[in-house]
């Protein structure tokens, strides 16, 4: 069997069911034999790229709780205000996310990752998709002004990959300003094909069915926000895809670390369902890798 590639797209807490798609696929002895991932995407693609198996990143999710999030709330005012420029604003810093994704990944770069990989992110200053990659990239899929990477710490490249605007300090590399990946690409079927795979499976996070939750929070106002804008990006951009899965986790918070679990286990459903469609889909390919 060739096995699959997998976009991974973008949706916060609720990335933990790609985990969940994961488990599916090596239970049914389904290869994944290249890996692209946008946002909380990005750091499960980079996760399963540096070795860990489903099992293990079943074990890890637990750990991704609210104290890998320092936030600094009021220095950010202060920087909203420009009340202090020492800094780039955000309400969380990114150092705790940076250094558990750094011991996770062994400290490597993404060259050293033994998986085909990829991972998008978005330069505030000139405008364009970043694809941070270990593998020759086929242009044609992409935006014309992409810029790609190619020697970059994984660990960073999974940062700014997940830098929600005003949520997380933006990253600096050189003379770019990096944002999430989710602008430009929330579920970068396009960069999976851009990195030769074929099999091309996309799990899609974010959707626009109607919620109706009994009580508004801050954290559903700012998920739901954001799930309406990524969800036309989505749309367009699973167009590359061969198969894509939308695991149903559309209530849950962006934020709301109590939800991994049911994550995990809305995208382990959601590919057991679709196993037939995978199967046929993993059984047409064949590897070059």
């Amino acid at each position: 069997m060739g096995g699959v590639g997998l976009a991974l797209g973008g949706g916060g807490i609720t990335g933990s069911g790609h985990v969940g798609v994961i488990c599916a696929l090596e239970e049914e002895g389904i290869p994944i034999h290249s890996v692209v991932g946008t946002s909380a995407g990005a750091m499960v693609a980079v996760l399963y790229a540096s070795g860990h198996t489903g099992a293990q990143l079943a074990r890890m999710v637990p750990e991704l709780t609210g104290r890998l999030l320092d936030y600094n709330i009021l220095g950010a005012f202060q920087r909203m205000l420009a009340l202090s420029k020492q800094q780039l604003p955000g309400v969380i810093r990114g150092r705790r996310l940076y250094r558990y994704m750094r011991e996770a990944t062994g400290g490597r770069g993404m060259s050293n990752l033994p998986l085909p990989v990829a991972v998008t992110a978005t330069d505030l200053c000139s405008g364009r998709e970043v694809l941070f990659t270990n593998r020759t990239v086929n242009m044609d899929p992409l935006e014309p002004q992409t810029e790609i990477i190619y020697q970059a710490e994984a660990a960073e490249a999974v940062l700014a990959s997940m830098s929600i605007p005003g949520l997380f300090r933006p990253v600096k590399l050189g003379n770019r300003l990096l944002v999430d990946g989710g602008l430009m690409d929330n579920c970068p079927a396009a960069a999976l094909k851009a990195i030769g795979a074929t099999g091309l499976l996309a799990v899609n996070l974010v959707s626009a069915k109607p919620l109706f939750p009994p009580h508004w929070t801050f954290s559903s106002i700012l998920s739901r926000s954001l799930n309406l804008g990524l969800h036309r990006m989505s749309r367009a951009e699973t167009g590359y895809s061969d198969l894509v899965l939308s695991p149903d986790v559309a209530e849950m918070g962006l934020l709301d670390f109590s939800c991994i679990s049911q994550c995990m286990e809305e995208g382990y459903d959601c590919a057991r369902k679709q196993m037939d469609a995978i199967r046929k889909l993993a059984e047409g390919v064949r590897c070059n890798d």
